[in-house]
């Protein structure tokens, strides 16, 4: 998990099984993944209007690839550490100059960190740790 935020214009991968052809099945077979970029606040501002925080990171931007119904709580990595889960954008998918909203990971760090229980448990694909947040009313 990322504790510094990324630079606009870094190189992002998002993946999901989210829907990547109206004309196939969903959910997607294989985990899907695209490259993608980090945009900067003033460009998601103008798409959005008001609606970005400092909680939310931007990525997208490339025609035809970003991510799509089903994608939603799916990571978004770079230089393979988490700094954002795939959360909404505009109505439908994959528009051009429109780029997607993650949460913003490392901006919520601190949150995560005091509001985390890790459970270390033992698989047979090796010890692995398993991240639940408590959420609270």
């Amino acid at each position: 998990m990322a504790q510094k935020e990324p630079l606009v214009y870094d190189i992002a991968d998002a993946t999901g099984f989210g829907d990547y052809d109206p004309a196939l099945p969903f959910p997607a077979d294989n985990l899907q993944v695209i490259r993608i970029s980090i945009v900067d606040i003033d460009t998601c501002e103008d798409v959005y209007g008001g609606r970005i925080t400092k909680n939310m990171i931007c990525a997208g931007i490339i025609e035809n690839k970003g991510i799509c119904f089903g994608d939603s709580g799916g990571p978004l990595v770079v230089d393979h550490k988490l700094v954002g889960i795939s959360s909404w954008g505009k109505t439908g998918c994959r528009h051009p100059h429109e780029p997607q909203i993650y949460a913003n990971v490392p901006a919520l760090y601190d949150f995560v960190k005091e509001n985390a229980e890790f459970d270390h448990t033992e698989s047979n694909h090796g010890l692995y740790d398993l991240l639940t947040i408590r959420v609270y009313d």
